[in-house]
């Protein structure tokens, strides 16, 4: 008779250790665990961009447009145009997720031009060939504020996607016509900021625990 699956394990938990570290699982259960929780965390980091959205928003590499939607939901924006340059993500985008406030057009970075308030550029920067291409995208754009994260640990070895491997330095390099308003850090891996030409928005009033932004 062949034994069942772990019938030798010891099922009964530990006082010392949680009853959840005894649960077995498989490794497509442990995997698809793992990918879930890598969307809740893109879809959490949208969410906190959400904030800073008003106007025309420009959400560059969108992918699926899950974050275009997301934001639009924000009152004060007028209208997101997501970009990404795979066409397999762009048109099923356009069929689920698109509306009056939320278009999505299939582009490369470097041939968006349309005038914006916001660019929203989230984990794409270190897939680039040239960072560079961030700033001349809002040079071009005109647009006065951007929100934009990347991972703040090394990634190159492991992810071939990952071109670069970014401190928070270098974005305020690459985006050096630009003053950094906010910056966080997130899940002890990803930084997001948020930068303004200038002093950003004239209605930004400055926080009451911290000096006026200069």
């Amino acid at each position: 008779m062949t034994p069942e699956p772990f019938a030798h394990a010891n099922t009964s938990p530990s006082r010392s250790v949680p009853a959840e570290r005894h649960r077995m699982a498989s490794r497509q259960e442990i995997d698809r665990i793992e990918q879930d929780v890598l969307y809740r965390r893109s879809v959490e980091r949208y969410l906190l961009a959400r904030q800073y959205a008003h106007g025309t928003v420009l959400d560059c590499a969108c992918g699926s447009g899950y974050g275009s939607y997301l934001m639009a939901k924000n009152p004060d924006v007028g209208h997101v145009h997501g970009y990404d340059r795979d066409p397999d993500v762009i048109e099923p985008a356009r069929l689920h997720l698109g509306s009056e406030r939320v278009s999505f057009w299939q582009a490369d970075l470097e041939e968006v031009d349309r005038p914006a308030d916001l660019l929203v550029c989230l984990e794409t920067i270190e897939h680039l060939d040239d960072p560079m291409a961030v700033s001349r995208l809002a040079d071009r754009c005109g647009v006065h504020e951007i929100v934009v994260s990347f991972p703040t640990k090394k990634t190159t070895h492991y992810n071939p996607h990952h071109r670069w491997d970014l401190v928070e330095q270098d974005v305020r390099d690459i985006l050096s016509g630009f003053h950094v308003h906010h910056s966080h850090h997130l899940f002890q891996d990803t930084r997001m900021m948020w930068l303004a030409r200038g002093r950003g928005r004239a209605e930004s009033p400055p926080t009451r625990w911290g000096p006026p932004f200069s």
